[in-house]
């Protein structure tokens, strides 16, 4: 296969709309999905959302990956569902290195970080199973090649359903899926035990005096991560203590 044509967002840094894809005709408009459409000689679309290490994990803490995650399957999976033959392929590719420290935090370029490599792992596989593919350049430069490999892949009668229904579950799940540490079935654990309450999960996360059913030293972790000092509790007061 090869490209025909590469719609690229408007949104997208300068390096990424002057791109040609090996000589492909370009063009740069909003997109309301995605930061490329990428148009192959077999009639094939790949919907492409580009994501550095950094903006990979911003987007996890804010929950906005899944959500983007679940524009660029939405496609696909209509398709499916109507019968249609799948001509419409999406992927997620991050640009830039991620590894794994010795504690089991997520290094990048910038050094050891406080998030989990278990929750960023537990997001990617989240997108994986809610029918995103996941690839990987090698940094920006390397973007371009990254895409173009993409479209020489053989898809031909890939009939590849979402693990999971497309519509995404509990926005409070999704935020606490942003504390390092907290994967997704953690933060199901977290919410049944706080009775559904959003601030009661995070009382607990926070009070290292509560007995979790995640275990005790992920509160330690998340105190750091949040600045408390050891003199320190968060608390609700209500207006009428005031």
């Amino acid at each position: 296969m090869s490209i025909l044509a590469v719609r690229i967002d408007s949104r997208e840094p300068a390096w990424a709309k002057n791109l040609t894809f090996g000589g492909a005709a370009t063009t740069v408009e909003a997109l309301e999905t995605g930061d490329a459409e990428v148009w192959l000689d077999n009639g094939q679309i790949l919907l492409i959302e580009r994501k550095t290490v950094e903006d990979l994990l911003g987007s996890i803490k804010d929950g906005r990956i899944f959500e983007q995650g679940r524009r660029l399957a939405e496609i696909r999976s209509d398709q499916q569902l109507s019968g249609k033959k799948i001509s419409t392929f999406p992927y997620v590719v991050i640009t830039g290195q991620m590894t794994q420290s010795m504690t089991h935090r997520v290094i990048t370029e910038r050094g050891e970080t406080q998030w989990h490599w278990e929750s960023v792992n537990s997001a990617l596989l989240l997108l994986q199973e809610i029918g995103v593919f996941i690839s990987y350049a090698r940094d920006d430069k390397d973007y371009e090649r990254s895409v173009i490999a993409l479209s020489n892949r053989d898809r031909t009668d890939i009939t590849v359903h979402p693990a999971r229904d497309i519509t995404l579950g509990d926005k409070k799940v999704e935020f606490l899926m942003g504390f390092p540490g907290i994967g997704e079935e953690r933060a199901n654990k977290l919410m049944e035990w706080a009775g559904g309450e959003l601030y009661a999960a995070i009382l607990g996360l926070t009070d290292p005096a509560i007995k979790l059913p995640i275990g005790k030293s992920l509160q330690t972790s998340i105190r750091t991560f949040l600045g408390l000092k050891d003199n320190i509790i968060l608390d609700i007061t209500t207006t009428e203590e005031l």
